[in-house]
């Protein structure tokens, strides 16, 4: 997928090409929350996280970074 997006961002003029760059990190810091909330789903099930017995623990560990991808993202 980076490659088609090196690949396009080739045809824009400077301008759009630094806004292409902000919407692919975007994208990443998208991709990495959407993980982090299966991880969260995924793990209420259960009650646990990867194997661990404190899964509460683990979701907030999450929770906070998705909170910290936010900030980023308001950032870009």
């Amino acid at each position: 997928m980076s490659h088609l997006f090196d690949r396009v961002k080739g045809f824009f003029v400077p301008g759009e090409k630094d806004a292409f760059l902000r919407i692919q990190e975007l994208a990443g810091l998208g991709e990495e929350s959407l993980e982090l909330l299966v991880k969260i789903l995924s793990s209420s099930g259960n009650g646990t996280m990867n194997g661990s017995h404190n899964g509460l623990h683990d979701i907030e560990i999450c929770t906070e970074r998705i909170n910290i991808l936010e900030k980023m993202g308001d950032n870009i």
